[in-house]
């Protein structure tokens, strides 16, 4: 679906509050929801494969981070 970011959604609610009455509005909420949640499912199932990985700095690594905080 192309959201259409120039849309006036005023006009398609015909002069009401368009949040209650843009059907085009409520379109475009409902895809992104449903974009939303899909993003969040793959996010979890690739986090739940991932093995922990152990942070063990050495003084290097250390001086590295403290300069690029600077």
């Amino acid at each position: 679906m192309k959201i259409d970011t120039s849309f006036d959604f005023r006009r398609d609610a015909g002069g009401r509050d368009p949040d209650a009455y843009s059907a085009t509005l409520r379109s475009y909420h409902r895809h992104l929801v449903r974009w939303r949640k899909s993003c969040l499912e793959v996010q979890q199932t690739d986090v739940a494969h991932r093995k922990p990985v152990k942070f063990n700095p050495t003084i290097e690594t250390i001086d590295q981070i403290n300069r690029d905080a600077i």
